[in-house]
């Protein structure tokens, strides 16, 4: 998606009153900022800052449990809030400027569509839960067409 507008959301999580780590973490990427909490509070305090920016939202546990990225242990971040289309966090954890366009937005946003190209047999791929096991076989099959040879070390390399 080309990059329209650029939010400074970093500048305004550091100006909270609170720790980093040891009350809170937050990580931002281009599209999206994601949180963790440790300490009373501070979670209702950046659900409110968040709730009042025009640029994004953020994800209810039941759309993250829909995408696949509702994980039990919530190590990709209790709160998440992503950016809409065209959007770009910046500074960010991944920059201090903005790209020119981005892709990382919601799936169904109209950019968000891909395309999966591969040079062997492998059933479809509906969203991003079934590129992990494509990848998996890949390698598998890789792995299984590759020729044996001796040792491998640079003595038979050398005595040949």
């Amino acid at each position: 998606a080309d990059a329209t507008a650029t939010r400074d959301l970093y500048g305004e999580l550091r100006e909270l009153p609170y720790r980093m780590p040891g009350e809170w973490l937050y990580f931002i990427d281009s599209t999206m900022a994601r949180f963790w909490f440790f300490r009373r509070g501070i979670e209702r305090e950046v659900r409110t800052l968040l709730a009042e920016k025009p640029y994004g939202r953020i994800l209810s546990d039941a759309e993250c449990e829909r995408l696949g990225i509702l994980f039990p242990d919530r190590r990709y971040g209790e709160l998440v809030f992503l950016t809409d289309p065209g959007v770009i966090l910046a500074p960010s954890f991944m920059g201090k400027d903005a790209p020119r366009a981005m892709h990382g937005y919601h799936p169904e946003d109209v950019d968000s569509h891909t395309v999966l190209l591969g040079d062997f047999e492998h059933p479809p791929v509906g969203d991003i839960r079934g590129i992990g096991p494509l990848i998996r076989a890949e390698l598998q099959r890789i792995v299984e067409a590759a020729p044996v040879s001796g040792t491998g070390g640079e003595e038979d390399s050398e005595a040949t």
